[in-house]
């Protein structure tokens, strides 16, 4: 495409973008003979910057269509260009070519210095979940995990040397004691690492200035993440190969669940500030380590253990409670977002998401996070009502945990989410069951992590959600067509004895125990008493009403597979 007597291409398209983004004020300032262009392309340069940047934003301004295909054109039309002056011998103008060449030298060394690769500042830069990734995406990550890898080998043996120099009891101490103050040396670096680094690409830096945050990155980031894996990785092998020497079951679910939330972020270069919000809650753990230390020192008396008490106390209820609070409440007012990530996936890995009415590409995205919401509510209820020995003491109705405090939390947050968009779309994701369904469950969770009473059967009651992913499959199924497929069925018969384990069974084992232990039932406050008393039998009347829906949707699907199996055979 020509304007003028010059060519306007992707090159220049990709200039203008660029400082669009690190210099807003200079758009007013386009030279002369580009601002003429421009003048003589859209009759005005305001216009054609707004929207160019509008678009780079993800917002459709007036006229966006016609921006995006013109800026496709230009990169069609720079190549034709290219093409047929390659074919006549002629050569680009050497003073223009060193002068373009200068200009991106400087803005790239520009953008390096303020800590953003100029391949990560724009989603669409980015491999995504297709795992498209640049030369240097693919070599920096694998590179960070290693280096993480090597760090943990290194501060383990400077620990080991520094600690039989500065510590006398040092070489007194058991083989595993040694293995464990080692072990402790490299997770107190790590965390103030991850501490630092996290802080200053939140707060100070402006990497998560901008509206859309959800798709920032940049290579400190990633690099970051790559160390945390190696590190978690590291420490996961330890605990596994000294176990339960250095930590219990907790711990590995704790490492795991963490390698796979960054690994995630790093692969898809989404949620970048939620993870790093998480790792910054490492920074407590050199105040949990120091009590250690001093506690295998003898120094339980000391004025130190008792400051870092308070230490530890304090910045635990900020970095793992408060912050946790404000990553919920972040979480919800970009909503749109988070919710955009099931949208961008569901784009690329179901041709027909693209042809779906606006209604259900909502109702498509919301059962995207409530089936994440559910496969996290289940794993966790499952390991700290069975696998772990949380609930195994005699007194079982005062027994709680981090964990469950944090899956409540979490579960709270997704509740009220929900529940708004069943409300604001009414009644097209949900009818009054849900509503009815949605306030029981967030008035049982609020009661117990308020009070700390009856964790155990609120788990039980929220391991009923692993039936949820079988009743979205489903629908996604019917959505896309596949009712005739034999995943259909198979489906069909999982969501069928998974409810009737899950919320008849379980249910019914719910009510045996607490009729067993009802002396301590008894002890709770009265208004936690009277609520365990009637919302659980209010949830199981619903979920038995659900059951009968469900087991005759399996008869007449049965039904219909017996009778086409008989006319095809009749055939």
């Amino acid at each position: 495409m020509r304007c003028g007597t010059r060519t306007l291409g992707s090159t220049h398209v990709a200039d203008l973008q660029l400082r669009i983004q690190r210099r807003p004020a200079e758009c007013t300032r386009i030279k002369p003979r580009r601002r003429r262009r421009w003048n003589i392309e859209y009759g005005g340069e305001q216009t054609r910057v707004t929207a160019v940047q509008q678009i780079r934003e993800g917002i459709e301004p007036n006229g966006a269509s016609r921006v995006r295909s013109r800026l496709t054109r230009w990169s069609q039309a720079e190549g034709a260009e290219g093409s047929s002056r390659a074919g006549r011998g002629r050569k680009p103008n050497p003073r223009e070519a060193q002068a373009q060449k200068q200009k991106r030298t400087t803005r790239r060394d520009a953008t390096t210095a303020a800590g953003h690769s100029p391949s990560q500042s724009h989603p669409a830069d980015r491999g995504g979940m297709d795992g498209n990734f640049g030369s240097e995406e693919r070599i920096l990550w694998p590179a960070s995990v290693l280096a993480g890898i090597a760090m943990c080998a290194a501060v383990y043996d400077i620990t080991q040397k520094v600690s039989s120099h500065c510590f006398k009891g040092y070489d007194n101490l058991s083989p595993m004691k040694k293995v464990e103050w080692n072990n402790r040396g490299f997770s107190t670096f790590h965390a103030l690492v991850a501490a630092v680094v996290s802080f200053y690409l939140v707060v100070i830096s402006d990497l998560f200035h901008s509206n859309i945050i959800i798709d920032r990155n940049s290579w400190l980031s990633d690099a970051m993440f790559g160390v945390s894996i190696g590190y978690f990785l590291t420490d996961l092998v330890m605990i596994l190969w000294y176990f339960p020497s250095l930590g219990g079951k907790e711990y590995l679910l704790h490492h795991g669940l963490s390698m796979y939330a960054i690994c995630l972020a790093l692969l898809s270069g989404k949620a970048h500030m939620y993870i790093l919000m998480v790792l910054f809650t490492e920074a407590t753990t050199p105040f949990v380590n120091l009590r250690w230390y001093l506690e295998v020192a003898g120094k339980k008396t000391h004025n130190l253990y008792l400051y870092n008490g308070l230490a530890l106390f304090v910045g635990w209820l900020v970095a793992r409670v408060i912050l946790f609070i404000y990553f919920f409440t972040h979480m919800y007012f970009h909503f749109d977002q988070v919710y955009d990530i099931t949208q961008k996936v569901s784009s690329h890995c179901f041709k027909g998401y693209d042809n779906l009415s606006p209604m259900k590409k909502v109702e498509w995205n919301n059962r995207g996070f409530s089936t994440f919401h559910a496969l996290v509510a289940a794993v966790v209820s499952f390991y700290l009502v069975v696998i772990s020995d949380l609930f195994h003491s005699n007194i079982i109705i005062d027994r709680n945990s981090w964990l469950s405090d944090a899956m409540f939390g979490v579960s709270i947050g997704y509740f009220l989410t929900d529940l708004v968009m069943i409300l604001w779309y009414f009644p097209s994701l949900g009818g009054k069951e849900y509503l009815l369904h949605h306030g029981l469950s967030m008035y049982a969770i609020c009661l117990a992590l308020l009070s700390g009473k009856a964790h155990m059967y609120i788990l039980m009651v929220l391991f009923t959600e692993a039936t949820t992913p079988f009743v979205n499959l489903r629908w996604y199924l019917e959505v896309a067509g596949k009712k005739t497929h034999n995943l259909y069925l198979y489906n069909g018969l999982a969501l069928f004895v998974g409810w009737l384990v899950a919320r008849v069974i379980l249910f019914i084992y719910f009510f045996t125990h607490m009729y067993f232990h009802f002396d301590q039932v008894k002890s709770i406050f009265p208004l936690g008493f009277y609520s365990i008393l009637t919302v659980p039998p209010a949830l199981a009347v619903m979920n038995l009403f659900w059951f009968w829906k469900i087991f005759k949707g399996m008869l007449k699907t049965l039904s219909k597979r017996r009778q086409q199996s008989e006319n095809g055979k009749a055939e």
